[in-house]
């Protein structure tokens, strides 16, 4: 006789928590705004990070991918290091703060006003081969050094520093170079001079306290901007008008308001750019 035996099926459901990903811009607030500021312009002081919004793409993920694996030493890349930890990010939302980053319109660096441009203009002829004569980088493409003016004067004292004492510029052929030529530069108030310079190179910034709203909505002529009410607004402390900081595509529109230098009396003509209305 065959024996029935009921068989008891037990089903264990386990709640596995499931956590979204944040955004690329929340991912660089938490973990790359201490160092880089807000709009990605660099830092206050010494040893905080660079003006991200001048750096190329390769030459941004080279630099990135060299702190990451250890071969920059300096006091910067290893606080960078420890915050990108710290933050607890997947390495998904670290790669979408890099991709945030390179997104970033172009702003002006902060500086300490360090050096005599007078002297370092002499000193930087050394630099001109391969960061150019306006320091605009990229000029040897044997070297990808970058671009210069724009940076932090501090910052360009830093690496400085960081390529003299054997820091940085040991992984590529152009670290090396500029590792060679930073033990050119006797003293730090030579290397302050040259910072000086470079930061004597960038373009004055004619439009200061500059802030900007930004409205969503479709319209056929020019809205009455005081009947509206704003879905974000800010002030741009070191850049210049750049709709990308609406971080919209379509159907926006965006109101700034600054205050414009003019040089002397006279008759100004401005003129507006639109692939659209």
């Amino acid at each position: 006789m065959n024996k029935i035996s009921p068989v008891v099926l037990l089903f264990l459901l386990i709640a596995i928590p499931v956590f979204a990903e944040i955004s690329g811009k929340k991912a660089y607030e938490l973990s790359c705004l201490k160092c880089h500021g807000t709009y990605g312009e660099g830092g206050n002081d010494h040893q905080q990070g660079p003006n991200l919004t001048i750096l190329k793409k390769d030459y941004f993920l080279e630099q990135f991918n060299a702190i990451r694996q250890g071969k920059r030493l300096g006091a910067g890349s290893l606080d960078m290091t420890k915050a990108l930890k710290e933050s607890k990010l997947s390495e998904k939302e670290i790669q979408a703060a890099v991709k945030y980053s390179l997104t970033l319109p172009k702003a002006f660096a902060h500086h300490k006003e360090l050096g005599n441009a007078k002297s370092g203009k002499a000193k930087y002829a050394m630099c001109i081969h391969c960061h150019g004569d306006k320091g605009q980088g990229y000029t040897n493409p044997g070297l990808a050094a970058p671009r210069l003016t724009g940076q932090p004067d501090f910052y360009i004292v830093d690496m400085l520093k960081n390529f003299k004492n054997g820091h940085r510029g040991n992984d590529t052929a152009a670290g090396l170079q500029m590792k060679a030529m930073a033990m050119t530069v006797a003293t730090e108030k030579d290397m302050q001079d040259i910072a000086a310079y470079i930061r004597s190179l960038e373009p004055q910034q004619d439009i200061r306290n500059l802030s900007y709203k930004v409205y969503e909505g479709s319209w056929k002529k020019m809205p009455d901007f005081n009947s509206l009410t704003p879905v974000k607004k800010g002030s741009i402390t070191d850049g210049g008008v750049d709709i990308r900081i609406a971080e919209s595509k379509d159907n926006f529109a965006m109101l700034f308001e600054g205050k414009l230098k003019i040089p002397q009396n006279g008759k100004y003509t401005f003129s507006l750019s639109s692939d659209d209305g």
